[in-house]
């Protein structure tokens, strides 16, 4: 998520240094404000060494399977032999059940022993009014820009400021094609979904989006 400008000047700046530069190319959300990415191999330069790394150690091999159909980059996911449920597609009646379905969600996980349970919203406008929706049903905080420390608990904030954090469980409360709709949506919805460690859930009250069409119906259970 650096841009062209941003490695320019370290390199003014420190001219003779070696640097290593670890990263994810599924996780470039802010693609639109980079022109150049160091980590794609077209992009580096002769005396330059590229390692690849393709194993998940975080997430179950059912989230790995389900997410690896719509991953942004090229390169091969393998996943870490540890089994868990696969990912779950929930189709809402209207949107007056989401608080409720929501609501209902967060309590089986909190019984299932899962410790860490984030709502992850595709931006800080539906994270607010998700917690708007919760906070009088259940104990909810909502993390913006301004947090500088995680709790346990169920947590509510946008894809952009879950970047490389993980939790037990993961809530995408609005995964429709109306919802992601663009191609550049692909690698906020991919790092919405493997933010989870042990449980994916999904909601949607109309079409599912493009993304998860795309990957093999068996590795998702349709509620």
């Amino acid at each position: 998520d650096y841009s062209a400008f941003q490695f320019a000047y370290i390199k003014y700046i420190f001219p003779y240094t070696r640097m290593t530069i670890l990263g994810d190319v599924n996780q470039g959300i802010y693609t639109y404000a980079t022109t150049a990415n160091p980590l794609i191999p077209e992009e580096l330069e002769k005396n330059q060494e590229r390692i690849t790394l393709t194993k998940s150690y975080r997430s179950t091999k059912q989230i790995v399977e389900f997410t690896k159909y719509f991953a942004p980059g090229k390169e091969l996911i393998e996943p870490f032999e540890r089994e868990g449920e696969k990912p779950k597609l929930i189709t809402l009646s209207n949107k007056a059940d989401i608080a409720e379905t929501l609501s209902a969600n967060v309590k089986e996980l909190l019984d299932k022993g899962y410790e860490t349970i984030a709502i992850i919203c595709k931006t800080l406008q539906e994270s607010t009014m998700i917690y708007h929706l919760l906070q009088h049903k259940i104990s909810v905080k909502q993390i913006n820009e301004q947090t500088y420390s995680f709790e346990k608990g169920l947590l509510v904030l946008p894809v952009y400021l879950a970047k490389g954090i993980e939790f037990d469980a993961v809530i995408i409360p609005n995964a429709s094609k109306q919802h992601y709709a663009l191609e550049s949506d692909r690698t906020l919805f991919y790092t919405a979904c493997s933010r989870a460690m042990h449980m994916l859930v999904m909601m949607t009250e109309d079409e599912p989006c493009t993304f998860i069409e795309q990957a093999a119906r068996e590795t998702f259970e349709l509620l």
